[in-house]
């Protein structure tokens, strides 16, 4: 019976190969790292299988960045963070890319962390010209945590408890969608559960900035013991539903 359709046509069936309409499917197929969430059009992925030419590395030391191959969630390489054993250290991603369409944004990235790990940061902002949309997100491993900024409430928990594997092989992927163009968070997914924002706002303040957009995580360490951070597959959407 046939159950599918030609492997060089999307119309009519045949004996044994299977109709692929989704080149979603097709792309998770091929070894795409997009197989978490698919929702929204690719802006940026980056793997780190080419290193971390498109990032700004910082932080407060003694903290160590570098492309290492000991862990990755899928292809090779990752980004390896080692912050101190003090609260106030951290290690810090950035990345600027070009003022986008106003639309629904999300941002994505898969990560490996040890129990020393106290606060994982995410900074994503907007800048038009005229004014900058600030939206924050704030996990917190050890407190079972999960805040933003609301520009009326300020630092507000939406999760808790939140409970965040620290022990083994284990990864976790976090995904913020936001709406730039009414100035509301949408959702946060992390894993297998997702949660809605869109009763909260970002911070907006004027600026004379030329336009662009800029993204940053930061990963800050934990008073008993050196924090450790895997980094893999940052992806950028466009046009989230």
């Amino acid at each position: 019976m046939p159950h599918g359709q030609r492997d060089w046509s999307n119309v009519g069936a045949d004996e044994v190969v299977h109709g692929l309409a989704d080149m979603g499917e097709l792309a998770a197929r091929m070894g795409s790292p997009v197989t978490f969430n698919r929702e929204g059009s690719i802006l940026l992925i980056d793997t780190f299988e080419s290193g971390h030419s498109r990032w700004e590395l910082t932080g407060i030391a003694p903290y160590e960045a570098k492309i290492s191959s000991e862990w990755a969630r899928y292809g090779a390489y990752s980004l390896k963070f080692d912050v101190a054993a003090n609260a106030a250290k951290y290690a810090l991603m950035d990345t600027y890319f070009p003022y986008p369409v106003p639309g629904r944004y999300g941002v994505e990235f898969s990560m490996r962390i040890n129990s020393h790990i106290g606060t994982v940061h995410m900074d994503l902002r907007f800048f038009d010209g005229k004014q900058r949309q600030k939206y924050l997100l704030y996990l917190y491993p050890i407190a079972e945590q999960l805040k933003i900024w609301d520009r009326t409430l300020g630092i507000t928990t939406v999760v808790d408890p939140l409970p965040v594997q620290t022990a083994g092989a284990i990864w976790h992927t976090l995904k913020l969608v936001v709406d730039m163009s009414t100035q509301y968070y949408q959702r946060i997914i992390l894993d297998g559960s997702e949660y809605d924002l869109t009763d909260y706002r970002p911070t907006v303040l004027g600026t004379d900035s030329a336009p662009y957009a800029f993204l940053r995580m930061q990963f800050n360490g934990y008073a008993t013991g050196a924090g450790v951070v895997y980094v893999d597959d940052v992806l950028i959407t466009q046009n989230e539903p």
